[in-house]
């Protein structure tokens, strides 16, 4: 990977009764692999409300 980038891992394990200790489980295992992780919990997002570019730019920040 590129410096600076990360994998984003995201889906409805949020929803689940453990379902952060299953996105733990997942980060572990991509970190395993040599991979720096985003989780969707892991920052709170700066953006301005309506600006969708700006939005996910700060998601992927």
């Amino acid at each position: 990977m590129i410096k600076d980038e990360s994998l984003y891992i995201a889906g409805p394990l949020c929803f689940y009764k453990n379902g952060y200790g299953m996105w733990d489980a997942l980060k572990k295992e991509a970190e395993f692999y040599g991979f720096t992780v985003a989780l969707p919990n892991n920052n709170v997002l700066e953006y301005e409300e309506g600006n969708k570019r700006q939005f996910s730019a700060a998601i992927f920040k």
